[in-house]
């Protein structure tokens, strides 16, 4: 009886050692646990940022409509690539194959500096709203729309809509001897 339990033992743990074997290390175990906190902190901003662009909407605040949307459409793109990353890297992990969990987490690093430099972008472009020269600001003078209120040094400033006419005694030197004559 006691050499059948052994046996019965010994076939367990056998069958059981390629189940063993496949364990995740420490090392696989914390780039999957950097994956998956890095996913938690990236929806956690993108739920706040859609949260303050439907408030932005509601209130009719161009300015940080502006500074949201597009940063929004792009922290949801490095979410989704993620999510990607995150199920490549556990699939690895699970097979133990290091060189491609060192690839994994590398890209998965990179995704991280990018959603925070995202979320950094947006608490700059929140801060220079209304300032002289603000980010915001430059955006519109740029695409040609007028800033929504005077409190700014905008009014000293001279647009150029049309070109200057040129002073009277300016007489352009000709370009070929064919125009002198």
């Amino acid at each position: 009886m006691r050499t059948r339990v052994m046996l019965v033992a010994m076939l367990i743990a056998f069958a059981a050692w390629p189940a063993f074997a496949r364990a995740q290390t420490p090392a696989d175990e914390s780039a999957v646990a950097q994956a998956s906190n890095l996913l938690r902190f990236i929806k956690s901003n993108i739920d706040k940022m859609t949260e303050e662009l439907d408030t932005a909407r509601k209130n009719q605040d161009v300015k940080k409509s502006n500074c949201l949307e597009a940063r929004l459409r792009d922290l949801k793109k490095v979410y989704q690539d993620t999510q990607a990353l995150n199920q490549q890297l556990r699939e690895a992990a699970f097979s133990r194959e290091s060189a491609r969990i060192s690839e994994l987490a590398y890209k998965v690093k990179n995704n991280q500096d990018v959603a925070q430099q995202l979320v950094k972008l947006v608490n700059l472009c929140y801060g220079q709203i209304n300032e002289v020269g603000g980010f915001t600001e430059t955006v519109e003078e740029f695409m040609g729309q007028a800033p929504l209120s005077d409190e700014t040094d905008y009014g000293r400033v001279r647009r150029v809509d049309e070109p200057e006419p040129l002073p009277p005694e300016y007489e352009p030197e000709p370009v070929s001897q064919s125009e002198e004559s």
